[in-house]
């Protein structure tokens, strides 16, 4: 299979196969890659200023500088007003991704290719199948994920800005996927996540189920939060269900046990009642 472009048909075992294909020769599989990306977009305006049109890696490696993402932000800016996608990229970029904000306060902007959704939909279709291997029978019930879904915008020239997870909700790769045993069940939800929880925990009666909150960054997660939370999860448990686990994971600085500055991490309130709970 080509290694730049991942089937996100790949599900269950095959997936897991595939991940541990690719991975085996991980050297060989980042070379081709690159090697790839080179010839695709040897013509763009940013490759064509420190290789003039070549293709060669050692070349790659002599010419193209480290760079930040201050420094690739004015091609982008561009991009954003209307300019062509071959400042840099072979491919027309079809929407702009916007990150969460929390390496440096504020979002940033990530030009993506229609392509891009099959690599991450390869990397979706693996989170169960990856946990399964612990969680046993996770292939035979459901997994909740409560998800939280930003509005999106648009640059002036009319491209989309979207959240990772609102670009692949919105796609026809998640909208139009087929019967996956390991992902039968996924509820994009608002921060009224553990309502929406309540609402559901009847339909949670099969072997084995992993709970997930993900993103769910604008509710201030007290201690009342989490112990709302476990509450329920000790009723769908009394209601017969085998509950394995439960998944805490953000992406906003207000989100989460712990405060993070990047240099130290320090408990919250939450924090604190949870490891004594």
């Amino acid at each position: 299979m080509d290694v730049m472009k991942l089937d996100y048909n790949y599900k269950g075992e095959n997936a897991l196969k595939e991940l541990d294909r690719i991975t085996s020769k991980a050297a060989e599989v980042q070379d081709n890659i690159l090697c790839g990306i080179l010839e695709r977009n040897k013509d763009t305006e940013y490759l064509s200023k420190y290789m003039k049109g070549s293709k060669d890696v050692l070349e790659f490696k002599r010419s193209v500088p480290i760079i930040t993402y201050k420094d690739i932000y004015p091609y982008i800016q561009r991009i954003a007003n209307g300019e062509d996608s071959s400042l840099i990229t072979g491919h027309p970029i079809t929407e702009i991704l916007c990150s969460s904000g929390t390496s440096a306060g504020e979002p940033k902007l990530m030009p993506t290719i229609s392509e891009d959704l099959d690599r991450r939909t390869f990397l979706y279709n693996l989170i169960i199948p990856i946990v399964n291997k612990y969680i046993p029978g996770l292939d035979k019930g459901k997994a909740m994920y409560l998800n939280f879904v930003k509005a999106e915008t648009s640059t002036p020239c009319g491209l989309p800005i979207r959240a990772v997870l609102t670009s692949y909700y919105k796609s026809k790769h998640f909208q139009c996927r087929p019967y996956d045993p390991f992902n039968d069940l996924t509820i994009v939800a608002s921060p009224l996540a553990p309502l929406c929880f309540s609402f559901f925990l009847r339909r949670f009666i099969t072997p084995a189920q992993v709970f997930s909150g993900s993103g769910i960054h604008q509710i201030l997660l007290t201690p009342l939060y989490f112990k709302l939370l476990c509450f329920l999860l000790y009723q769908t448990i009394r209601n017969g269900s085998d509950m394995r686990g439960y998944f805490v994971c953000g992406y906003k600085n207000s989100f989460g046990m712990y405060s993070v500055n990047f240099s130290d991490r320090s408990p919250k309130l939450s924090g604190h009642w949870y490891s004594g709970f």
